[in-house]
């Protein structure tokens, strides 16, 4: 995608390049804690100034016009937890990546999805047949605006909220997924196999595989996913990048599951 630090238009949590549909959208990059782990990790100061430099004429000049970079609630959570550790280090790489995300670029907060947010996204998405409208999916500028001061001006009981918030978010993740994983073995136990053999098909074709199971849980919950009754008349799954994308997040998860991660493992 260019030169400078960032390699891939969204990095996932364990370095794998991951593209997600953007029709709708202005071209932006995505940043999660691998992203900004890679800018301001383990880096010399020298170093760190160099990065931060490369990024910002890289965000604001390079094929990313605009310059638009996109975050979400659980990250600034964990960019807020660095904040409240009580080592120097991490509060210094705090205020180096709130001054990157809030003073060096252009910075979209993307909205936090509730059970009933996640339906108006569904619904959207089913009308629009592809990506929801872009400015259905950050918060407006009048929105943002106190979340940014809460880092430029370090607010503690903001980052304290944003942080608890974040924790909150994973454990509610870990609880999830551990029901996925049971769905699986109840489903092994029933039909026999093991979870090897549930994951058989990715290695031929992951997005038919996860198209599958998008198919499986569109049947399972039409209403969560605001489909019409007429399944003649439902979109693909890869035109609605929601549930394609998460769906494919929880699969791979799962996977590494069979090849021997824990389920807690965050």
């Amino acid at each position: 995608m260019g030169e400078g630090p960032l390699k891939g238009l969204t990095l996932s949590r364990r370095g794998r390049e991951i593209i997600f549909p953007s029709a709708s959208m202005p071209r932006h990059t995505i940043f999660d804690s691998c992203a900004l782990n890679y800018l301001f990790g383990q880096c010399p100061e020298s170093e760190l100034i160099e990065n931060l430099e490369a990024a910002r004429r890289f965000s604001t000049a390079g094929p990313l016009t605009g310059g638009v970079v996109l975050v979400n609630v659980a990250l600034l959570g964990e960019v807020a937890g660095l904040y409240l550790s009580a080592r120097q280090d991490r509060q210094t790489r705090f205020r180096a990546i709130a001054d990157f995300l809030f003073n060096r670029c252009d910075t979209r907060l993307l909205r936090p999805l509730s059970p009933e947010d996640l339906k108006i996204r569904f619904a959207l998405e089913v009308q629009a047949g592809g990506p929801a409208n872009h400015a259905h999916l950050v918060l407006t500028p009048h929105q943002f605006k106190p979340i940014r001061a809460v880092f430029l001006q370090a607010k503690r009981d903001g980052l304290e909220k944003l942080s608890s918030d974040a924790s909150d978010r994973k454990r509610r993740f870990a609880q999830e997924e551990l029901g996925r994983k049971r769905y699986i073995d109840e489903f092994i136990e029933k039909n026999g196999g093991d979870w090897r053999q549930v994951f058989k098909d990715w290695e031929k074709d992951p997005h038919a595989f996860i198209d599958d199971w998008c198919r499986h849980e569109m049947k399972r919950s039409p209403s969560l996913y605001a489909l019409p009754k007429d399944r003649s008349v439902w979109p693909s799954p890869r035109a609605l990048p929601t549930l394609w994308a998460g769906r494919a997040y929880h699969l791979a998860r799962l996977k590494e599951i069979a090849e021997g991660r824990q389920c807690d493992s965050l």
